[in-house]
């Protein structure tokens, strides 16, 4: 048995008169990786969900609208874009974000035929705008939504339930007893930067934070250790929860790529960031702690772990405007060291005036350059006290936690947002903090992420920004401050693949 599903729309003028739309879904491949479970642990959208609770709401109870049309690839199923005109959940909501529509629980339920009605109303204040699309997500995104009108006050943390026995509670897949060591390492120093085909790819930290004999900028050598996890493959070595280790490779790294590594005794690690393209399985690393001035440059590598460990060498160039900020948190091989090299675009942070402000760079092009500002076009701005923290990332998209370093405790002036980098576009979360606050690194499919630490912590976090259904609107919708809109969407089993 496979789900269709049909979307109507109804906008109710103050004359009671009413437009109707209706349309079909597709149903993305989401719900199915959300429905499976990862190295013997529970299906990854339990993450999200307490006992007893339903699983059609947990996995299509958020509705998000968009104001432009969304992609027809059902594997595509990362959210593409921010220009989100409403969102909702299985909440009732009375709050002050105009963006966010409420959960009409009196309508919705199973029905008598044994599909499932979901029902949503927006009041006049809420969801106005064009809206072309319309996607149902889980609920928690629903939850989490974005827009530019999210309120301070209302912003929560949000969990994801944690690992149970048999596993590691932190994710460790070493042993963390003191002087346990792997090849010769204690086990403490073993980070995870990159996973590919259930081989995980871990640096030691020695090796980019310390001068001695280890330390990259010395040696000239990036080593990275391999390591097995039993995530999708089971061999004769695998157990569960742990780590099987394979061997180690060593890098050579450009000399260029070397000279621009800046470390002191003040700030003594880390020397370089890491991310990593899944997509494409190239580990990028970038120098730490440069400042890039105006049309300056930085280089800095891809290695391909899909061929042969093969390095290419990059060079950005700053046509921000600005100074591009040099800070790095010493307690992240993650942060943001003033620029984020993503799939396809950079992210950074640049100083203009005494006002830093965020911006969206392509990297096969550094001069196509956008200033991230809210969908509505207004000024989005942070200080020099602020870090971001890259969350999940995609081609075009990504989620990072944005905190004051000098305030971390006021959730006012911290939270997720969710950056349009193709479209130049940031929007505001109700997440003030999320679940796993790591260095993510992208497990390939698009629903599962490894948060990671020492002890080659290999934790699974769940991302809540995927699309389970894809409507695009045959004629474009605009809901004005005249009007109420009730949104039915109702899922249905059909026979067929």
């Amino acid at each position: 048995m496979s789900l269709k599903g049909s979307a109507t729309i109804e906008l109710t003028s103050a004359d009671g008169s009413k437009e109707v739309i209706k349309h079909d879904n597709i149903i993305t491949n989401a719900p199915n990786d959300l429905l499976k479970g990862y190295g013997g642990d529970i299906a990854a959208i339990c993450k999200f969900m307490k006992s007893g609770e339903n699983f059609m709401q947990s996995l299509f109870g958020g509705i998000l609208l968009f104001s432009d049309v969304l992609d027809s690839d059902a594997a595509n199923y990362f959210i593409p874009n921010g220009k989100i005109v409403g969102y909702a959940s299985q909440d009732a909501y009375a709050g002050l974000d105009t963006a966010r529509g409420s959960y009409n629980g009196s309508e919705s339920g199973a029905q008598n035929d044994g599909s499932y009605r979901f029902v949503w109303d927006f009041s006049t204040a809420q969801g106005n705008g064009t809206i072309k699309a319309l996607a149902l997500c889980p609920n928690r995104m629903g939850q989490i939504g974005a827009s530019a009108t999210i309120v301070n006050s209302e912003k929560k943390q949000f969990s994801q339930n944690e690992q149970k026995y048999p596993f590691s509670v932190s994710g460790y897949m070493l042993s963390n007893t003191q002087g346990q060591t792997t090849a010769g390492v204690s086990n403490y120093n073993f980070i995870a930067v990159a996973i590919l085909d259930d081989i995980v790819y871990a640096i030691n930290i020695e090796n980019i934070n310390k001068g001695d004999s280890n330390f990259i900028k010395t040696s000239g050598v990036l080593r990275l250790y391999r390591f097995q996890i039993g995530e999708t493959k089971v061999g004769a070595n695998a157990c569960l929860g742990s780590a099987a280790y394979i061997d180690s490779i060593d890098v050579q790294l450009p000399s260029t790529f070397l000279s621009a590594i800046s470390i002191s005794v003040s700030q003594p690690s880390p020397a370089v960031v890491f991310s990593f393209i899944a997509s494409t399985g190239e580990l990028v690393i970038v120098p730490g702690r440069n400042t890039v001035a105006v049309t300056g440059t930085l280089p800095y590598i891809g290695i391909n772990l899909k061929n042969g460990m093969n390095v290419t060498s990059y060079t950005f160039t700053n046509n921000t405007g600005g100074n591009i900020l040099s800070s790095c948190s010493t307690q992240s091989i993650g942060f943001l060291n003033g620029l984020w090299v993503g799939v396809n675009e950079v992210v950074a942070v640049a100083n203009i005036d005494s006002v830093y402000k965020l911006y969206s760079i392509k990297r096969s092009n550094n001069t196509d350059v956008k200033e991230l500002k809210f969908m509505d076009g207004s000024a989005f701005e942070l200080n020099s006290s602020y870090v971001l923290q890259p969350l999940f990332q995609t081609s075009g998209v990504m989620a990072v936690y944005c905190y004051n370093t000098s305030n971390t405790s006021n959730t006012s002036d911290n939270g997720v947002l969710f950056l349009d980098l193709a479209n130049g576009i940031v929007n505001k979360t109700n997440a003030s903090s999320l679940y796993g606050m790591y260095c993510n690194v992208d497990y390939g499919n698009g629903v599962l992420y490894l948060g990671t630490g020492n002890y080659l912590t290999c934790l699974p976090v769940v991302n809540p920004f995927v699309l389970c259904t894809k409507n695009n609107l045959d004629t474009a919708v605009t809901k004005t401050a005249s009007q109420t809109m009730k949104i039915t969407y109702t899922l249905t089993e059909s026979a067929g693949a």
